[in-house]
């Protein structure tokens, strides 16, 4: 049986087999210098990193079977492996209330959520660079957004979908976008589009952050929808934007190990959604 096989039929298995390999796999030159600078930046002591570079090389491990699980079976190929929570944070609060604006954020296991949404049977229009294989597009309405005719067309089923109750996902720190807020995470300076700050404002949406994170020594992917944040009544765009960037960085903080480190040692956005 090939590598590629294997993920496909026993992805417990394959993942079980990255994190055990792990231990004897060599730490790149990039995960330890990523490692060095997430432990700064997160007032670690200088001792947390070699254990940071470790966790950096498992991840690189697991988000491989991902990738390949998701190219030979789609996004749906993750759901053995899900398991959500805070799903009761999505609801709808009354029957003339929006429906949830989900803010995701590069931390973690980003191509989980996708999954998640799938598993809820939960619809959602997601703004994204690159669709990913999926048979469900009846849940997931994926939308590239690339050029302004894109974006057009993205807030158009987004204010849709919300108005309707429905559920809309953006990536805050993603590359989507024409207007731009420009904010820190961690200490380093980073672009943010403001898409997420005006479809709140218009719909009055309640912005619900997610995170997706490994647990346990076999790979398991727990996506937890948290509480929506509180937004001032007097709050603006940006304010909008940055709030959410704020609690991301405070998680960051909590759990560098969802810090990407092929991300912190390029020090750029990162190159797709969920």
């Amino acid at each position: 049986m090939t590598g590629s096989s294997l993920v496909a039929r026993a992805p417990h298995l394959s993942l079980a087999l990255a994190s055990g390999l792990a231990c004897f796999v060599r730490v790149r030159g990039e995960e330890r210098r990523a490692a060095a600078d997430v432990a700064t930046r997160c007032g670690l002591a200088p001792s947390a990193t070699p254990r940071l570079a470790r966790s950096f090389a498992r991840t690189r491990l697991r988000q491989g079977v991902v990738r390949s699980l998701v190219a030979r079976r789609g996004i749906e190929g993750l759901a053995p492996l899900v398991d959500v929570r805070g799903a009761r944070h999505l609801e709808r609060t009354a029957p003339d209330r929006p429906g949830p604006l989900v803010a995701l954020w590069h931390l973690g296991v980003p191509l989980a959520v996708s999954t998640a949404f799938v598993l809820l049977e939960l619809p959602v229009v997601m703004a994204v660079r690159r669709r990913r294989r999926t048979a469900r597009t009846d849940i997931l309405e994926r939308i590239e957004v690339g050029g302004a005719a894109d974006r057009a067309v993205f807030a158009r089923r987004a204010l849709e979908r919300l108005r309707g109750g429905g559920a809309v996902a953006i990536h805050v720190d993603g590359r989507q976008g024409g207007r731009r807020v420009d904010g820190t995470f961690l200490g380093r300076p980073i672009t943010l589009g403001r898409g997420l700050g005006a479809l709140a404002l218009r719909t009055g949406a309640p912005v619900v952050p997610v995170v997706a994170r490994w647990i346990g020594a076999a790979g398991r992917i727990e996506v937890t929808f948290h509480a929506p944040l509180p937004r001032p009544d007097d709050a603006d765009e940006e304010a909008v934007v940055l709030a959410v960037a704020a609690w991301f960085e405070e998680r960051a903080r909590a759990e560098p190990d969802l810090l990407r480190s092929r991300r912190w040692d390029r020090g750029d956005s990162p190159e797709d959604s969920a």
